[in-house]
């Protein structure tokens, strides 16, 4: 679990402190996301944004739209031109290990109507043209409303003790 700057991990031995290497990289995945790019860092200083021109995609007519973030993170993100649902996302990183650029493509598929938002229940991720990972969800529940505090050491230690 990561609450800002820390993080914890539970296991059969208990609760421990994450790294913070480790906590890091978290942090580093989060700004690379497209929910938290479009919900939160949209206002940031230093984003640029700019319409990338029409495209088909999967066998569906999408708008282009072009992100880079003030640490040059590169966004291009396929919405389609009817339903203006997400199509594909495609960040485009620095790599630290070689001069070359590493490209993370999410596709997104399948939506349904759940809690009276349109959700995608497959999301596909490939790096460098390489499938990693394909998630497919079953359900998806918005707002769940977590108690204050849900998010802290404290709180995973209370949840670990009923499974002990």
């Amino acid at each position: 679990m990561y609450n800002g700057d820390r993080g914890w991990t539970l296991d059969k031995g208990g609760v421990s402190e994450l790294s913070n290497a480790a906590v890091a990289d978290f942090q580093e995945q989060a700004k690379r996301d497209i929910n938290n790019l479009l919900r939160a860092r949209l206002k940031e200083p230093g984003m640029s944004i700019r319409f990338g021109g029409t495209d088909v995609v999967d066998l569906r007519t999408v708008d282009w739209v072009e992100i880079t973030d003030s640490e040059q993170r590169d966004f291009r993100l396929a919405v389609d031109r009817t339903t203006h649902y997400l199509v594909r996302s495609v960040v485009t990183l620095e790599d630290d290990t070689s001069p070359d650029r590493s490209v993370e493509t999410r596709i997104y598929t399948n939506y349904q109507l759940m809690d009276g938002v349109w959700t995608p229940l497959q999301i596909t991720l490939d790096r460098n043209g390489r499938r990693i990972n394909q998630v497919f969800f079953q359900s998806c529940k918005y707002n769940p409303g977590f108690a204050e505090g849900f998010f802290t050491k404290a709180a995973l230690e209370k949840r670990s003790s009923k499974w002990a």
